[in-house]
């Protein structure tokens, strides 16, 4: 990070060097001009609405590297999170998107 920007930075932010590697993270990780048409021609198909919670149940690739959670661990985070919501006061229908190698699982 230039020094300049370092001492500008480090007035608003308590690691400044943390922002600067968001920042450029951010930068990094843009996508395409196609990838984003194709990213919001997703959304309006699939209609999210928020809040929604995405679930990513790896099952076939990742069985010899971590343990298998049986879907009920993963409702119990996903309930857990929706009644976080519902004793705030805030009055939701109850969205999952799941993405999963294991079709049986939905």
């Amino acid at each position: 990070m230039p020094r300049k920007l370092f001492y500008d930075v480090v007035q608003y932010k308590c690691d400044p060097v943390a922002w600067w590697i968001g920042v450029l993270a951010q930068y990094i990780i843009q996508p395409s001009s196609d990838l984003k048409q194709l990213i919001d021609q997703s959304r309006k198909e699939f209609k999210f609405q928020s809040p929604i919670v995405g679930l990513h149940i790896r099952r076939s690739d990742k069985k010899t590297e971590n343990e298998i959670f049986d879907i009920d661990r993963y409702m119990i985070k996903v309930n857990a999170y929706f009644n976080g919501l519902s004793k705030r006061k805030i009055i939701i229908k109850r969205r999952i998107f799941v993405v999963t190698d294991e079709p049986w699982l939905i």
